[in-house]
């Protein structure tokens, strides 16, 4: 949340929801970071993930989604039930312990069979 450009993470998790693994995927600029559905995917599957959890912070302290940020969830949701890998949440951490959490405003299923 202090840094100065964003940060792309991804948290593994086992099938009890536990954490497992967690790593930075991908490091960018002050306002963009192209976070890569590969690098994503690839940490899940060393980890032997059932579910992940992504985050990223904004530098600007304004955690609300851009359309990047909208597209990457989706792109990752759908790349994530092609793999039997479900996306949990992508949360976005902003200053002041504010934070945009994708799976409280937008509903995203968990688990690949919906759970």
């Amino acid at each position: 949340r202090h840094s100065n450009r964003e940060h792309v993470g991804v948290v593994c998790c086992d099938s009890g929801g536990r954490p497992t693994n967690i790593d930075e995927v991908a490091r960018g600029t002050v306002n963009c970071c192209p976070a890569s559905v590969v690098e994503i995917f690839k940490v899940a599957i060393i980890s032997n993930a059932v579910n992940i959890i992504l985050f990223h912070n904004h530098p600007s302290g304004d955690p609300a989604p851009s359309r990047k940020d909208e597209e990457t969830t989706k792109k990752v949701r759908e790349v994530g039930e092609l793999l039997e890998i479900g996306l949990l949440d992508h949360i976005i951490i902003g200053r002041d312990g504010a934070y945009y959490s994708f799976m409280e405003n937008d509903g995203i299923s968990g688990s690949p069979d919906g759970a």
